[in-house]
């Protein structure tokens, strides 16, 4: 009986130590698999740079005119930011302006319908002391 408990406990070992290498295995890959995703997204990361970059070189190019030739790409991007803000901020600006017209002509609206509601029960609270 003693060979048939040393030979089970072999096997246990033996099982045990295949389960560790399959487990230690996907481990690896899971790894492996971080590195790719990371690799996808600092990838992603370079293009979409790389996009901003060139849109920004683009912009400080046509506001620079004839003197881009020979501003070094650096000032050229610098300009580009600027004038990329500059038409943002001319965005918003318009919306800003349109919200608060909207806003204005809430409040007004507002303002006449609590005044129509005043006058109304002052019309009712009249009726009442005349009855």
């Amino acid at each position: 009986m003693g060979e048939l408990k040393q030979v089970a406990e072999t096997q246990a070992e033996i099982s045990l130590v295949d389960r560790v290498k399959d487990l230690s295995n996907q481990v690896t890959l899971a790894g492996f698999g971080v590195v790719a995703k990371v690799e996808e997204v600092i990838a992603k990361v370079e293009e979409e740079g790389q996009k901003q970059y060139d849109k920004f070189l683009a912009a400080g190019q046509a506001a620079r005119g004839e003197q881009a030739a020979t501003d070094k790409k650096v000032v050229l991007v610098a300009v580009g930011v600027v004038e990329t803000l500059k038409v943002e901020a001319e965005k918003l600006k318009g919306d800003v302006k349109s919200e608060a017209e909207k806003l204005k002509a809430d409040a007004e609206k507002l303002k006449a319908d609590a005044q129509k509601m005043f006058d109304d029960l002052v019309v009712a609270g009249e009726k009442r002391k005349a009855a």
